[in-house]
């Protein structure tokens, strides 16, 4: 009978206890006959649900220790709210979604073969296969590099077939062989792109052997050459130990074991696609609700381990997730949830996904992901936002206390979201295999179909008032073409990175040591607050504000911030069009160890010392630069002495001691001991002095056919235009750089190169070798910003081949020849508003102009851009682009 209120009542009035909740335990040596008793469990959770939902009331389902095939995921409904499945006190409870390949045969050398057809599994499109709980490799080629886990054992493509492809690339000679692959429609292949913002997974559309070309079904960004891949899912490339394959027309599983015969129930190949769905239906307003789910080792499922949706007031706690593809996922219509205590790791994706898909943020809103411990996670197809917990479209949700390493991209990772915080987090060793990407990142102006003022205002009702702070985050990683297009790690990283218009965010009392482009980055946005952070040892940069033409930036703060780091080559500050409105930098204590700071991105920014400058523009008053005395920064104890100067400055000394995990109830294990990963070797020690921004000459002949342009911003739109190096043409040697323009361009100034290049003093020479053909249009131009600029010198030729220089005409430029152009114009002191061109036609006497004028405010150089302004089909190409410095006599 299920009790009344009034029978409670006067259970609690006769000073009684009222009656406890059904109870239910499960074993393995269980039968569902029996009534689920401690003397007589049941065998399964699913009839002990069934059971507890007969009671009508909420129940508590104990699991006794032992491992645990479950044949369908546990469906978990609003009439099973308040039920709770915990794990026995001390005792192991495994629940695998995999199935147990027992029954081996010899196939071929040491490869054994197992028949499928026996086990309960709904397909045999598996990507993963356990071998005594760890993830082995496909068979692939190349094999899979143990020593380098994350990077090592691929190829690099050797040429782009056409122009602006996101999916054909070809293969240099001997390294593939094709002709032996029996079902090729099988394989799939992994491969980066030019932008490396994600790890591409994709079937093998086609090959083409005879010209030695690779095409996948689909592609994210555009390739470029040198780019990393392999292939994998091909029986006649399974050639080590470890690798498998499964055939799925004859439901045969190959595998070479690492070690001899496999033991008993030592593989296992997942069959579930999740463990737990708890589904409400939030239309009808039924909710899931206080659903706990405790002390469970999880393991072996394809997809999400536990799917909450329509849940409110639900737990996951104490449970250990691995060998699946996202831990926990918590979709639309879910509510103050908590994840907490848990370990997770080998997932295919986010430890923890907080996921909404509604721009109404409220539909998503109140959970907590604290204490847990995620490590070596993401190693499947990841897309570029993916994170030991990742969150979108949400609100009021607090990720706090995790301890986060190993991963392909970030630690955390927030897109589209307000009044969130993020705080008390150790983070480190993440961006494994990807680039422009930090420990900690967020974007929130991802609603790209409302117009920008929409979109701003968005902006300030849904995707402000977030918070990160007091988080432990170093070693930023990120993996990406570097100069001369060869992939390269660390690279293109930061600590905190505030992307895409992120406004009316507060970054305070974070330590972030060991990064790229340095601990905080902000790309556009509004009224943003960065102060009281422990900044140490950005290789190249420390601190990053950048605005973004697309969208408003102002009213950002950096302020009583520690800033240390080792000179050399290293920035202290990367800014652009910087005023104290846009940001206001001040009361900072900064420590350069080689000598005063630079900041680039100012005049005399890229190659010189301009504190001073920097404090003519109304920047870092009241700031110090000083000696900060931490307490052992040897150590990595960036706490303060007593005597420090920063605290003059009202800086409070941050002391992260506490972050990470914590002891707790709740806490799967404690202490929790960092688990030990194969790591790359990382660099992020600063370069003694600065490299040239660009080579004095490029003659293309290094450049592998169909690369893109190198140390240069490239433009262009896919499958419309594209710029890349050809042998079609060239003016000395056999390459030259071929830019290709198309109809309908968006924006028209596509394709563009834009070469950084600051110079505030000498005079620079520089020139190029040009071939035009009928109807191309070319603009060359110096700019001192690259936005809002004024213009050094500036050639443009029109439609029908006329040439001006500065609006000035000059003469007629001949179709398919090449024509040299020489520049001299000085920079800094010397500069009068004017410079000097030489052109050689061909087969004529070069033709000198003097002082030809440009912009009298013209004073310093930032970058070089080209551009092609034609809004139909047309060609021109490039060759021997120089830029040389005027030797100082």
């Amino acid at each position: 009978m299920k009790p009344t209120l009034g029978f409670l009542s006067a259970l609690l009035l006769a000073g009684l206890t009222p009656l406890p909740a059904a109870e239910f335990f499960v074993s393995p040596s269980g039968n569902d006959t029996d009534p689920g008793t401690e003397a007589k469990p049941l065998a399964t959770v699913e009839r002990a649900r069934d059971a507890a939902r007969q009671q009508g009331e909420a129940g508590r389902i104990v699991v006794r220790g032992g491992v645990y095939y479950w044949k369908q995921a546990l469906t978990l409904e609003p009439q099973d709210s308040g039920l709770t499945i915990e794990a026995a006190k001390g005792e192991e409870v495994v629940i695998s979604g995999g199935r147990v390949v027992n029954e081996w045969r010899p196939w071929r050398g040491e490869v054994l073969q197992s028949d499928l057809g026996r086990l309960d599994l709904p397909d045999g499109k598996f990507q993963q296969l356990y071998f005594e709980g760890r993830r082995q490799p496909l068979a692939r080629v190349p094999n899979f590099d143990p020593e380098h886990p994350r990077i090592g054992g691929v190829l690099f493509n050797e040429r782009l077939v056409e122009p602006g492809t996101k999916t054909k690339f070809g293969y240099r000679a001997g390294e593939l062989d094709p002709a032996k692959w029996t079902h090729p429609e099988r394989a799939t292949m992994v491969f980066h792109d030019s932008l490396n913002y994600e790890q591409t997974w994709a079937p093998l559309k086609s090959v083409d052997a005879a010209n030695r070309v690779l095409e996948a079904a689909r592609g994210v960004y555009v390739l470029a050459p040198g780019c990393p891949y392999y292939v994998c899912g091909l029986l006649e490339e399974l050639d080590a130990p470890g690798e498998w394959y499964v055939d799925p027309d004859s439901k045969t599983l190959y595998f070479w074991p690492p070690s001899g015969v496999p033991k008993r129930d030592s593989v296992i190949v997942p069959a579930l696609s999740s463990l737990f769905v708890l589904q409400g239906d939030a239309k009808a307003g039924k909710f899931v609700e206080n659903i706990r789910i405790t002390g469970l080792a999880l393991r072996d499922c394809r997809g999400r381990t536990i799917d909450v949706k329509a849940a409110r007031h639900c737990a996951v706690t104490a449970c250990d997730l691995r060998n699946v593809g996202t831990g926990v996922y918590l979709g639309d219509d879910t509510h103050a949830c908590r994840v907490a205590g848990c370990d997770m790791t080998q997932t295919l994706g986010d430890g923890v996904s907080i996921l909404g898909t509604s721009t109404d943020h409220s539909r998503v809103s109140d959970h907590v992901v604290d204490n847990n411990y995620i490590g070596d996670f993401g190693w499947g197809h990841i897309h570029n936002r993916c994170g030991g917990v990742y969150m979108h479209r949400c609100s009021r949700c607090r990720v706090t206390h995790n301890h986060i390493h190993d991963g392909p991209r970030y630690a955390i990772g927030m897109d589209v979201g307000n009044d969130c915080e993020i705080a008390w987090n150790h983070c480190h060793h993440v961006n494994l295999t990807t680039c422009d990407t930090s420990i900690i990142e967020a974007a929130t102006a991802l609603d790209w179909r409302f117009p920008i003022e929409e979109q701003v205002e968005r902006n300030r009702r849904f995707n402000g008032n977030n918070v990160v702070h007091h988080n432990l985050l170093h070693d930023s990683g990120g993996y990406g073409p570097g100069r001369g297009g060869k992939f390269e790690f660390p690279h293109y990283s930061w600590g905190i990175y505030l992307d895409l218009a992120c406004s009316g965010w507060r970054i305070h009392d974070n330590i972030v040591w060991n990064t790229v482009l340095g601990g905080f980055m902000l790309n556009a946005g509004l009224d943003n607050t960065v102060e009281n952070n422990v900044f140490v040892g950005g290789k190249q940069n420390q601190v990053q504000f950048n605005p973004w033409p697309k969208y408003p930036m102002s009213g950002h703060r950096c302020e009583r911030n520690i800033i240390s780091y080792e000179g050399g080559a290293a920035s202290l500050y990367t800014v652009r069009q910087i005023t104290t409105d846009t940001c206001r930098f001040s009361s900072n204590l900064i420590h350069c160890a080689g000598g005063p700071p630079r900041i680039a991105g100012i005049p005399r920014g890229a190659t010189q010392k301009n504190w001073d400058e920097w404090l003519a523009m109304g920047q870092d008053r009241g700031s110090v630069l000083a000696d900060p005395k931490f307490v052992n920064a040897a150590a990595r104890d960036y706490r303060l002495q007593p005597n420090s100067p920063a605290l003059q400055l009202g800086i409070r000394s941050v002391d992260l001691r506490g972050a990470g995990n914590y002891a707790s109830p709740e806490r799967r294990t404690w202490p929790r001991p960092e688990m030990e990963v194969l790591r790359e070797p990382a660099d992020y020690q600063p370069a003694l002095t600065i490299e040239p921004q660009q080579p004095a000459l490029r003659t293309y002949e290094d450049y592998a056919l169909g690369e893109s342009e190198r140390g240069a911003a490239v433009g262009a739109e896919a499958g419309v235009s594209s710029v890349a190096v050809t042998d079609e043409t060239s003016a000395s040697g056999k390459h030259s750089l071929k830019i290709s323009d198309g109809a309908g361009q968006k924006p028209s100034y596509f394709p563009y190169i834009t070469y950084p290049l600051e110079m505030a003093e000498g005079c620079l020479c520089a020139g190029f070798d040009l071939r035009v053909e009928p109807g191309a249009q070319v603009v060359y131009e110096w700019r001192d910003d690259p936005y809002k600029y004024n213009l050094g010198p500036r050639l443009a030729v029109d439609a029908q081949g006329w040439l001006t220089a500065n609006n000035k005409r000059l003469l007629r430029l001949p179709y398919s020849k090449w024509v040299r152009f020489d520049i001299v114009c000085a920079l800094g002191p010397k500069a009068i508003g004017t410079y000097e061109l030489t052109i050689r036609l061909p087969d004529a006497a070069p033709q000198h102009f003097a002082n030809l004028a440009c912009a009298p405010e013209f004073k310093i150089l930032n970058c070089v851009v080209i551009m092609a302004p034609a809004n139909g089909p047309s060609v021109y190409y490039l060759d021997n682009v120089e830029f040389k410095r005027e030797k100082k006599t």
